[in-house]
């Protein structure tokens, strides 16, 4: 999200844990500057104005398949939690 983070402070972890048999969830964490851009309707794109089209198509996929998405921040990190439905 907006701006740019020092080399030495940028982390990213992505996660997966199949859990209740049928389930994947996937948390993706990165490291940002701490500048939220946010409108009424989510996240606001850092790249351009108006809203970016990544969580967009995110949480699109996995609600045509059932799932869900959700994005939130903490003061320097922004996650991008997804559980999606998967045959068991």
């Amino acid at each position: 999200m907006g701006g740019t983070v020092p080399e030495g402070r940028r982390h990213f972890c992505l996660t997966t844990q199949i859990r209740h048999g049928n389930k994947l969830y996937i948390v993706s964490t990165n490291s940002f500057d701490g500048k939220v851009r946010k409108g009424k309707d989510g996240y606001r794109s850092t790249k351009h104005s108006g809203n970016g089209i990544g969580l967009t198509a995110i949480a699109a996929t996995a609600e045509k398949y059932g799932s869900s998405a959700q994005a939130s921040n903490s003061n320097m990190e922004f996650f991008v939690d997804v559980m999606l439905k998967i045959c068991g």
